[in-house]
């Protein structure tokens, strides 16, 4: 049986167009003004207005490849409740498939933020076409994203919750996007490379002996790699300084055996 291609936004008005909306937690941290967030799921769903709808994994794909091809001629953006002449809550800047789940990373504006944590807007609804044409080739690319909106009431449920702050937790898993947790992770590490370099020259102008420097040093690396902020690093690491300093001021550079108790820091990235 021959099927319409549809232009699927399904909460609109009957006039051959359909919203489908996918639901998402959003949480934004301070100063992260661009996030990671799951647009749709794969599923086979039914509306009392529409019937049955499905979404499969080779769908998100392909709308994965359009987005990275440009196919829609233009940026795609997030507004509020489907009206784009409102202007834009986000842009988004990358698509991705994670298992079952359409991700995006969206480039947020103070008008869309004022709509996630002022007014209430936590869920996303995404547009998109099934079979998308070229209006100046014909081209059919298949299904293509063509935009999303911030809304109140998601159709689909059970899709991931996101927080990337820990001041809101209520209770709900905390998961965070594997490419976002490398560049955390990699910031993280730069930092600590610093001031575990710095602590290494402080102690070697004590002139502390070099099994000395040695001991410190690993329990500090220890110490350290699993805390996420600079400052409590800092004052960690000042006390290991400080140590060095008063094992100079006690043995100068006689050879000695440090025992150092390191008590485990648990990350919270990627908690779960």
């Amino acid at each position: 049986m021959y099927k319409i291609a549809r232009h699927i936004r399904l909460d609109a008005p009957v006039s051959g167009a359909i919203r489908f909306i996918s639901g998402l937690h959003v949480t934004l941290g301070e100063g992260k003004p661009s996030t990671w967030v799951t647009i749709t799921r794969t599923g086979i769903f039914t509306d009392p207005r529409y019937g049955e709808f499905e979404i499969s994994r080779a769908m998100l794909l392909t709308m994965v490849d359009n987005f990275n091809k440009r196919v829609f001629g233009q940026d795609v953006f997030i507004d509020v409740a489907h009206k784009p002449n409102d202007g834009a809550a986000a842009k988004v800047l990358k698509l991705s498939v994670e298992g079952d789940r359409l991700r995006a990373l969206c480039e947020w504006t103070p008008f869309g933020m004022e709509a996630i944590q002022q007014k209430g807007y936590r869920y996303l609804s995404i547009e998109y076409h099934e079979h998308y044409k070229d209006n100046e080739t014909g081209t059919d690319y298949g299904p293509v994203m063509m935009g999303a909106g911030l809304v109140v009431r998601p159709a689909i449920k059970r899709l991931d919750p996101i927080q990337l702050s820990e001041a809101d937790d209520d209770g709900c898993p905390v998961l965070i996007h594997p490419e976002l947790q490398t560049t955390l992770l990699q910031e993280l590490h730069m930092k600590h490379a610093q001031l575990l370099a710095k602590l290494r020259k402080t102690l070697q102008e004590k002139k502390l002996a070099a099994s000395v420097i040695e001991s410190l040093m690993l329990a500090a690396e220890e110490s350290v790699k699993n805390i996420l902020e600079e400052s409590a690093a800092t004052i960690l690491l000042k006390a290991f300084e400080d140590t060095g300093i008063k094992l100079a001021e006690q043995v100068g550079s006689q050879e000695i055996r440090l025992s150092i108790d390191v008590p485990a820091i648990a990350t919270g990235i990627g908690r779960k």
